[in-house]
């Protein structure tokens, strides 16, 4: 059942979360989320406009994963480049059609293929998109996505998509023709984009007119998360999102912190932090934000916001019940929601009023003011693994440009 809130329930404005995160002006989000992309393989289409309308009315930011547009088939090209992309434009205008006084943003996603192939200026100049992503690390990878028709499995590997089997392989076709192949399993590459040609992609989209950058990281390795903190730093990115486990947070709390403290008293430029996890009470919402206070400008939410857009209750009966506050922001509007917005909305905002429920609790007015004691562990958090000294100063000596990447 799609989950609302009624008059009488608190408004986003009352629960005091509001934030904001980037250079400039920034960009305000009416809750302390973003909504990260939820893998790889695209969003289903049946998923997406929930996804996004709720996203955009609850004011959040909401990431559009990789290869969207590196997928899709009816993208066109021109001499190797994007000059037609239908998934990507259909999918933004469903964030930024609903979008609400300024609140929340759309970013697009991007690894090294869709960089060859020009996807973001592609989004910039004919989809008005102007804040991009990009993945660092993971190296090669199985996306858990598969084509069957053996021309698609070979359009995408004019695109640079790694398959298997090789559908240019001659023994392969032989083995089509039997009907022993059944379908084409494709790779991306994701790891590390050279840092001197990822530093150049950056300064070429703002000329452009790019408004916002930001790279996602995962943090396996206290060196790799110190490579991303000082690239994120050199490049005056508006947000660095770092992919933790709950396992991690204690060791990642002092290490992010340290290295963050590190380039403040070097007077280098601090971005600011995302924390990206499974989230799923308000305690760990608490210290995700306590890990880096007072960096952590945000949560990224993955995979539950899309299971609630897929799992929203979509009976016609239903649609007569909205929450009070939509109905003062949206009026008449509101009727036009996707069902999937109603299930997102209620989750983002259900989630928030958790939130300021347990920062009221510890006497808390905003998550500005959560300290590094807040970092509260269970025993189920797993232990702690331990920080060699050789891995610290390896990690200082790339932060004070010593070590090169």
């Amino acid at each position: 059942m799609v989950s609302t809130r009624s008059e009488t329930g608190s408004a986003l404005m009352e629960l005091g979360l509001e934030t904001a995160f980037g250079t400039g002006k920034g960009v305000s989000c009416r809750l302390p989320f973003k909504i990260g992309a939820s893998g790889p393989v695209p969003a289903p289409k049946e998923s997406w406009p929930g996804l996004a309308a709720g996203a955009a009315i609850a004011g959040v930011p909401l990431w559009m994963g990789e290869n969207v547009c590196g997928f899709d088939l009816n993208t066109k090209f021109e001499k190797g480049r994007v000059v037609s992309a239908p998934e990507l434009e259909w999918r933004a205008k469903w964030y930024c059609n609903w979008q609400l006084q300024g609140y929340g943003d759309f970013v697009v996603q991007a690894n090294p293929q869709e960089l060859l192939l020009g996807m973001p200026e592609y989004a910039l100049r004919h989809l008005g998109v102007h804040s991009f992503d990009f993945r660092w690390g993971n190296e090669n990878k199985k996306l858990g996505y598969a084509v069957k028709e053996l021309a698609a499995a070979r359009e995408l590997r004019t695109r640079g998509y790694g398959m298997a089997p090789d559908p240019n392989d001659p023994k392969v076709m032989e083995r089509i023709a039997k009907g022993q192949e059944g379908e084409f399993q494709v790779h991306a590459n994701s790891s590390a984009v050279p840092y001197d040609a990822l530093m150049r992609k950056i300064g070429e989209l703002r000329k452009l007119g790019a408004r916002r950058m930001s790279i996602t990281i995962p943090s396996e390795r206290p060196t790799d998360l110190a490579r991303g903190i000082k690239f994120a730093s050199e490049a005056k990115l508006d947000l660095l999102t770092i992919a933790v486990n709950d396992s991690q947070a204690v060791v990642l709390s002092e290490l992010i912190c340290s290295s963050l403290q590190r380039l403040q008293k070097r007077g280098d430029f601090v971005p600011d932090i995302a924390v990206e996890a499974a989230f799923e009470s308000a305690d760990e919402l608490v210290r995700a934000f306590a890990i880096a206070t007072p960096f952590v400008k945000l949560v990224s939410l993955t995979g539950a916001p899309l299971e609630r857009a897929l799992k929203s209750d979509q009976y016609p009966g239903e649609r007569s019940t909205y929450p009070g506050e939509l109905r003062g922001m949206l009026g008449e509007g509101v009727k036009k929601l996707p069902a999937g917005a109603l299930g997102v909305y209620g989750y983002l905002t259900d989630l928030a009023d958790q939130l300021h429920s347990r920062l009221t609790k510890a006497r808390k007015n905003s998550i500005s003011q959560l300290e590094r004691s807040d970092l509260l562990l269970t025993p189920s958090n797993g232990t702690r693994t331990p920080v060699s000294d050789a891995e610290r100063e390896q990690m200082a000596e790339i932060l004070d440009g010593k070590k090169a990447f």
